[in-house]
């Protein structure tokens, strides 16, 4: 998946806003291109601050889900490094970006109201 978002080609953009949980925050700009983050969560089944799937916890997936998990974490701490601001949308996804891109971002909350 990160590489489909590494090809689209947005040369013809001055401004890019991605909206994010996993792999358009590593969308490739050019000079002079501003690009903007907004992150939901950095991916939780990479940083294991999840419930783990069955299907992914499984005997026979495990060795090639972890060796595929760290290359993916690898991507994705170059590809957060990428854009020109983040944005979070609560200071518990703030801390995780500076916890696991060691950015710091900007926090706004989204446009919802909640009733609790």
């Amino acid at each position: 998946m990160p590489l489909v978002f590494e090809n689209f080609d947005l040369r013809e953009y001055d401004i890019i806003i991605s909206d994010s949980s996993a792999w358009s925050k590593g969308v490739l700009t050019k000079p002079g291109q501003l690009h903007i983050s907004y992150i939901h969560t950095p991916p939780r089944f990479l940083y294991k601050y999840s419930v783990e799937s069955a299907k992914r916890s499984a005997w026979y997936f495990k060795p090639f889900v972890t060796v595929l998990d760290s290359l993916l974490r690898v991507w994705d701490r170059a590809a957060a490094q990428r854009p020109n601001y983040l944005i979070a949308n609560s200071e518990e996804v703030r801390s995780r970006i500076k916890k696991f891109y060691g950015r710091d971002a900007q926090v706004i909350y989204p446009p919802v109201e909640i009733n609790v």
